[in-house]
């Protein structure tokens, strides 16, 4: 089966003809080099990788080197990142751990009247209204909420339903993210207070005429009538849908830009909803409306000013939000466990930064990301890692061009995992063939290597990467494969790139 792997790996970088490429890597007589080992070599030396950028590392066990090359260069990780941001989250919380959204008043209680506003309180949970199975819907969670109006009897709040999202401080959008990539749905920014993973659905109406400005988009899921959306998108000649936006994170603004193809109908639009919590707070306040609960002063949220702010483009009006709360009830998310799998398996960037930002703010007490950064670097010290090589990270998803790490690093990151009380949990949180992201992945492997095969993929634009865990086939935990493969700034097709890189999974799945 390796030879096999071997030849055609051979054949798929140089083409049939050139297996001559293929050779093995210089060696001291004594030591033995592993059939991967040569492979890389080979890969590395020819087209696409010798003109772009390649790092492999791989162990068995704890300490016995079976591939190295370049494993010291700091590459782009792309969604790699998660594997570090999901490990320190279940390292510091625990596999059991919840999130807690809670409802919270300063005012008074009588004869089924609450006498002011009520709080949304949120610390940070991504899940409410995320969708994925074995989460509860926006409607189960809101009617958890109900019920603790209910078991209080009231039927009536004077004041406004105020979403509270003042349980994480500064930015929640890492400045080195791109603002054009802000339109689009996989760009999802975190706060305490989250509906939708803080996205919005536009509806684009279709079948307009080229040269012609597209009108009529509004939010549509959820319904957002304060979402002012301008149109400057044209139809064009076609069907293509080249349909993009940029929001705004002042106000309550987007604008749509692109071309849309005449001959197609209405369409879908994702972007990002820049106010969550104030989406959360419309959204409750209609749930308690629709079930008899009478509201009399609307809906809100908490400005930076920190002001119970009612109308989004005049953030410095309205009376300042309590600090005195008491709380009413509260409700908690499914166990990080399965928070970890989602975020793992659909590679989840919003769900990566939510957790990054708890991490921050259990460690240091604060959930910018400066202080994000100094509790990931306190948990590798915790791990035994040298925080200060091999390293530079500065989200939690991986979506920034500017996180850079070894394949050595991440390789020891992977290994000190191990070593820990939740590996098994957080090894049973990453994809596998055949599922997730990794569906379309090594397809032509057996169920008996498949299986063995837990890892991490991660890709945009010329950067593919994998790293993760292949376990032994005889079951002995100490010939287990710690492994990272990056490419980064590579030409030509991404499926090709895709088989160059998984024959050395293949090859490292039968070193084992």
């Amino acid at each position: 089966m390796t030879s096999k792997i071997l030849y055609c790996s051979a054949a798929i970088i140089c083409g049939f003809s050139i297996l001559t490429a293929f050779r093995p890597a210089p060696q001291e007589d004594s030591v033995m080099v592993c059939p991967t080992q040569w492979l890389v070599d080979s890969i590395g030396s020819a087209e696409p990788m010798s003109s772009s950028l390649l790092g492999v590392f791989a162990v068995k066990g704890n300490s016995d080197t079976l591939v190295s090359y370049n494993p010291h260069r700091k590459l782009m990780p792309a969604s790699n990142n998660k594997l570090i941001t999901t490990g320190i989250a279940m390292l510091q919380l625990g596999p059991d751990w919840q999130y807690s959204t809670s409802l919270q008043t300063d005012a008074d209680i009588c004869n089924g009247e609450l006498a002011g506003d009520l709080y949304i309180v949120g610390t940070g949970d991504p899940t409410i209204g995320a969708g994925y199975e074995g989460t509860p819907g926006l409607e189960e969670t809101f009617a958890g909420w109900k019920a603790i109006l209910d078991s209080l009897g009231i039927r009536r709040i004077n004041g406004k339903i105020v979403g509270d999202g003042r349980f994480f401080n500064g930015e929640s959008i890492p400045e080195s993210w791109e603002i054009f990539d802000l339109g689009y749905d996989y760009f999802g920014a975190s706060e305490a207070l989250n509906v939708y993973e803080n996205i919005v659905k536009l509806k684009v109406p279709g079948e307009t005429a080229p040269g012609k400005r597209i009108s009529g988009i509004i939010a549509d899921n959820p319904q957002l009538p304060w979402l002012n959306v301008e149109s400057e998108a044209f139809g064009e000649d076609g069907q293509a849908n080249r349909l993009y936006a940029i929001p705004s994170i002042l106000k309550p603004y987007a604008v749509v830009r692109g071309t849309l193809g005449v001959k197609r109908k209405e369409s879908c639009l994702e972007i990002n909803n820049s106010f969550p919590a104030y989406t959360c707070a419309q959204l409750f306040h209609d749930y308690l409306v629709e079930n008899g609960i009478q509201i009399g002063g609307g809906y809100a949220d908490i400005s930076p000013c920190g002001n119970v702010r009612s109308d989004l483009g005049k953030p410095d009006e309205g009376p300042q939000a309590s600090t005195a709360l008491a709380v009413l009830g509260s409700t908690e998310s499914v166990a990080l466990k399965q928070i970890i799998a989602d975020c793992n398996r659909e590679s989840d960037n919003f769900y990566a930064e939510a957790l990054l930002r708890t991490v921050g703010k259990d460690i240091t007490g604060a959930s910018d990301y400066r202080s994000c950064s100094a509790a990931r670097d306190s948990m590798f010290v915790r791990l035994g890692l040298t925080p200060a090589e091999g390293y530079e990270l500065v989200d939690g998803s991986g979506l920034s061009r500017h996180n850079y790490v070894a394949p050595e690093f991440l390789v020891r990151f992977l290994s000190a995992m191990r070593d820990t009380p939740i590996y098994r949990n957080y090894l049973e949180s990453l994809p596998q063939p055949g599922f997730g992201t990794l569906k379309p992945r090594i397809q032509d492997e057996p169920d008996s290597v498949k299986t063995r095969v837990f890892m991490k993929s991660g890709s945009f634009g010329g950067t593919i990467c994998f790293s993760g865990y292949i376990l032994a086939e005889d079951g002995n935990p100490d010939n287990t494969i710690v492994f990272s493969i990056m490419s980064n700034n590579v030409a030509g097709p991404a499926s090709r790139q895709y088989l160059i890189l998984e024959s050395i999974i293949q090859s490292l799945a039968h070193e084992n």
